[in-house]
């Protein structure tokens, strides 16, 4: 049975991914922790799917929702790491 996650739990159990989403979206943790809650969340079938699109806050809906922003947080990961600047 899935449960619903928290963006604490989030932030918690995806600590690089949410480093990245806020590079990459310039967003704060918290707004970084919620857009992933509500990418899980919806993807889990435990609050509406339309959430996956608009969710998380102001500033991951400017960007082109939670989903928009998680997918460019993990190409820009890949990319970033063959130039030698981390990851």
């Amino acid at each position: 049975m899935k449960s619903y996650i928290t963006w604490e739990q989030a932030v918690t159990r995806f600590p690089k991914l949410v480093r990245m989403m806020q590079w990459t979206a310039i967003i704060a943790q918290g707004e970084a922790g919620c857009a992933l809650r509500d990418y899980i969340n919806a993807r889990n079938g435990l609050i509406p799917t339309e959430l996956m699109f608009s969710g998380g806050g102001e500033a991951v809906v400017h960007y082109g929702g939670p989903r928009k922003v998680i997918e460019n947080s993990i190409y820009w990961r890949k990319a970033r790491k063959p130039l030698g600047l981390g990851g």
